[in-house]
């Protein structure tokens, strides 16, 4: 078990896995470092469009699209977030940012087509949580926002689930192949708890990252490797994308 966060230290994520808790009351009380295979292009073959006013044929051609993945997400079961009296379910609420960072092999400017992510737990009450595309900064961590959308109460359920993006928001594009993509609670107080689930068996360094504004050692300023920082519980995000290019 990695070292315990003063007030503990657990997030889970957005669209929960299967095994997550449902919405959480606080009345009620391996990895080996290795890459997922979860990286798939697939790359449109085109199809012919006719004209039957001019009776002409011309090539269509589809775009590239490639699901990007780090972690297996085989074990998305516990909520990586601030919690109290050593009980990983007994959540204290504070803004939290859970961003996983990604490269594609695809051409820029992209498109985000979908997020998915698992929310291990949530408390009933959730202050503005937004999903955010942010830079992968020079220093290798999140950097600036690039696009975002906030996301309404029942769009952050525990269990798993997808967002599509053309269904939230106007198109996101992506002028950079590396990115970083998260959900963040931005407030709400201490009754305002969002856990985002980790891949315990996952430990991929360099790609997941925690932000989180809580007190003692859930007080993390700027962004950190969740997996050099070893909180409990510890693992990839289980969060994954899919993007296109023309």
């Amino acid at each position: 078990m990695g070292k315990g966060l003063a007030a503990g230290l657990v997030v889970g994520v957005l669209l929960g896995c299967s095994g997550g808790n449902a919405d959480y009351d606080p009345s009620e009380g391996d990895g080996d470092g290795s890459r997922g295979d979860g990286v798939e292009t697939g790359v449109g073959s085109g199809h012919e469009a006719t004209s039957a006013a001019e009776g002409t044929t011309e090539s269509v051609d589809e775009p590239q699209v490639e699901h990007l993945q780090n972690a297996p997400q085989g074990t998305c079961e516990l909520p990586l977030w601030c919690f109290v009296n050593g009980n990983v379910w007994n959540p204290l609420g504070a803004p939290i940012a859970a961003q996983e960072c990604f490269e594609s092999s695809l051409t820029p400017p992209l498109r985000l087509q979908t997020v998915h992510a698992v929310v291990a737990a949530r408390t009933p009450s959730l202050g503005p949580v937004f999903l955010r595309v942010r830079s992968w900064g020079d220093d290798e961590r999140p950097g600036e926002v690039l696009a975002a959308v906030q996301l309404a109460p029942q769009q952050v359920e525990t269990g798993d689930d997808e967002l599509r993006i053309d269904e939230l928001a106007a198109p996101i594009e992506i002028d950079t192949n590396r990115f970083c993509v998260g959900l963040e609670l931005d407030d709400g107080g201490f009754g305002s708890a969002l856990g985002m689930s980790v891949d315990q068996g996952s430990t991929l360094v360099g790609s997941s990252f925690l932000r989180i504004d809580g007190p003692g050692d859930c007080s993390i300023p700027a962004f950190v490797d969740v997996i050099a920082r070893m909180p409990y519980p510890t693992g990839n995000w289980c969060i994954d994308v899919e993007v296109s290019a023309p």
